[in-house]
């Protein structure tokens, strides 16, 4: 059975899913900036700092699927050009920091 990386994985979305692939008996692996305890054998949270580079490496043993849900919340906030600016630059800092990790680290199962 797959292994499932998920980014964002604590918002709206994420919850859902993990929810519904971890009764699926997927192993759920989550990136989140506040881990939490373990909640499941197949369930687990891994700590990651988007502004400072960094990304737990163990979060992506064994992992054969990344789903990157990380974003500013769009409707947290009225849309003016500068909050426009950081929904977009949320979404590609977080798939730039996953894409520069796995390319420099040769990961066996991705």
């Amino acid at each position: 059975m797959d292994k499932i990386l998920i980014a964002g994985g604590t918002g709206f979305v994420g919850k859902h899913l993990i929810t519904f692939w971890g009764k699926k008996g997927y192993t759920i692996h989550v990136l989140t900036r506040n881990p939490k305890p373990n909640s499941s054998k197949n369930i687990q949270f891994f700590k990651w700092d988007m502004d400072r580079g960094f990304i737990d490496e163990k979060a992506f043993e064994g992992v054969t699927v990344i789903i990157n849900l990380t974003c500013a919340n769009i409707g947290e906030k009225r849309w003016t050009a500068e909050r426009k600016k950081e929904i977009i630059d949320s979404r590609i800092k977080s798939i730039e920091l996953l894409y520069d990790y796995v390319s420099q680290n040769k990961f066996n199962s991705l």
